[in-house]
């Protein structure tokens, strides 16, 4: 009976040790952001192109209260942007985009 009183007193004992060490980590995002500012145009009208690849309206990445939401996360590297309003190019540029970097393109008419 006296073992196995102890044995038991052991498990609890070892039970409550398991939950002692935790860790925490976090995970930074440090891809490079894209986000626009435009004057004069329709925004409705305004599409996105990345390296050939449709990103569809430009207004999905349009908000000036929280950049973070609205900016578009790519990876780093070159890429080339472009942004069409209708079929017309009114933005193109082939850029150079490192980790944790910012680039706002303003489109003025």
């Amino acid at each position: 009976m006296r073992f196995i009183l102890m044995g038991l007193a052991a498990l609890v004992l070892s039970a409550c040790a398991i939950n002692n060490p935790v860790t925490i980590q976090s995970v930074v995002d440090d891809r490079p952001l894209v986000t626009f500012s435009v004057s004069g145009y329709d925004i409705d009208q305004l599409q996105l192109s990345i390296d050939n690849l449709d990103y569809g309206p430009v207004s999905q990445y349009l908000n000036m209260l929280d950049l973070s939401e609205a900016a578009l996360r790519i990876i780093p590297g070159q890429h080339l942007i472009v942004v069409f309003n209708g079929r017309q190019i009114i933005y193109q540029r082939d850029v150079y985009l490192g980790e944790s970097s910012t680039l706002m393109i303003r489109l003025q008419q």
